[in-house]
């Protein structure tokens, strides 16, 4: 039971002007609706103090969603994004995290840059590479790894997160059997270059990340994917006094529209809570097509070393963000491949000066831009001549306007 002459009990009900008895009550309790009849039950110690945690969790989120609004909405008005075809965002996406032991947060933050990372090889690699196949240049390929197999591993339709809200929505699941199922869903060996079983536990999980394997202590993920509260103290939330508390919560399940799918609850058949596995994969997903519909720039951010001390560099460190975040093959790409280009008409416009009046053509656009670049660069393996545009080495074409 909870006192309620406790401090930090009196506090919160002041605070967020809730009514004692009933929060005081609903964190101790459950309510289990079964058809006709509700069942009233103690929670666990360690129940209740996870009840607890996720009511201040869920504040906590719904005020820092409704923080984000107000400034987006102070940046740009309605007025403001009446007018504007674009925008500015910037993303931080160095994040991948492993330490000595890692649980459902490191997966989350993991998987996340797993997908950002895979956007970064897409623009780097397979959309640089391509160009040069459709411009149909000399061009030898350079490999990269592909982590898709991966991110399948964690999203897929029997993925991890998958196998996690099932065994979160099962009355009697937990997290060994979460494990178990995942040992029994990924011992194929073709799953075992990025999915692995620790030689010595059975409760853990390795992923083999595009950063870093990563092991993962499984207990803990069902509670934190289950990271809801209840339907009553959801209630005793948007009751409260508080205008501003009511203002940040999201509306309650019995004040939105009646659909079909909400009918049925008065059927007997609950409605499935969107686990945080779920809804953190969903925001991912968002977040994707945001950046996929935008020009991207990237900026990568390298720690020096792991204490944060000032003009210390640990080499290995460096190395290896470097090669983790792709920035070894970037600089291969940048050095093998052909980062200026122009199309013909452009080069043309801008170099055709630099020939005699005698060789002026615009009849063969082609021809005569290879004649620029044979009169201009010794070197013929600076340059490339595409289909409809001009690929330079580094450096280049700064060196035919000196």
């Amino acid at each position: 039971m909870i006192d309620e002459t406790d401090a930090s009990f009196k506090i919160v009900t002041s605070l967020l002007e809730l009514n004692p008895n009933n929060f005081r009550k609903w964190l101790v309790k459950r309510q289990i609706v079964a058809r006709t009849e509700s069942i009233l039950s103690n929670l666990k110690p360690a129940e209740a103090v996870a009840a607890r945690d996720a009511v201040a969790k869920f504040v906590y989120a719904n005020l820092f969603d409704w923080l984000i609004r107000i400034i987006n909405k102070s940046l740009c008005t309605e007025e403001i994004s009446k007018t504007a075809n674009s925008f500015i965002g910037v993303l931080d996406i160095y994040g991948f995290e492993h330490f000595e032991r890692n649980s459902f947060e490191q997966f989350c933050i993991n998987y996340a840059n797993e997908k950002l990372q895979q956007e970064f090889n897409k623009h780097v690699f397979k959309l640089e590479q391509e160009e040069y196949v459709k411009e149909q240049i000399a061009w030898n390929f350079i490999d990269f790894s592909d982590n898709q197999p991966c991110i399948d591993l964690i999203e897929g339709r029997l993925g991890i997160l998958a196998l996690l809200d099932e065994e979160s929505r099962l009355p009697s699941g937990t997290d060994s059997s979460f494990i178990s199922k995942l040992y029994k869903q990924y011992e194929s060996p073709e799953n075992t270059g990025f999915f692995k079983k620790p030689k010595f536990s059975n409760t853990a999980f390795t992923i083999c990340h595009y950063a870093h394997d990563v092991a993962y202590e499984g207990e803990g993920f069902l509670d934190k994917n289950k990271d809801t509260i209840s339907d009553e103290l959801s209630s005793v939330l948007s009751n409260s006094e508080f205008d501003f508390l009511k203002d940040i919560l999201p509306t309650p399940v019995d004040e939105q529209p009646i659909n079909p799918s909400s009918a049925r609850r008065s059927m007997g058949v609950a409605l499935k809570k969107k686990t945080l596995g779920s809804s953190f994969k969903s925001s991912l997903i968002s977040l994707m097509d945001t950046v996929n519909s935008t020009n991207v720039h990237y900026i990568r951010c390298i720690k020096p070393n792991e204490e944060k001390k000032p003009w210390s560099f640990d080499s290995q460190m460096v190395i290896s963000q470097l090669r983790a975040c792709g920035v070894l093959e970037t600089i291969r790409i940048s050095c093998e491949g052909y980062p200026s280009r122009r199309s013909i008409e452009e080069f043309v416009d801008r170099y055709y000066l630099l020939l005699p009046p005698s060789q002026w053509s615009r009849q063969d656009l082609s021809k005569f831009t290879m004649s620029i670049l044979q009169h201009t660069i010794n070197n013929p393996d600076k340059y490339q001549l595409g289909s409809t545009k001009v690929f330079f080495r580094a450096g280049h074409p700064r060196a035919l306007s000196t």
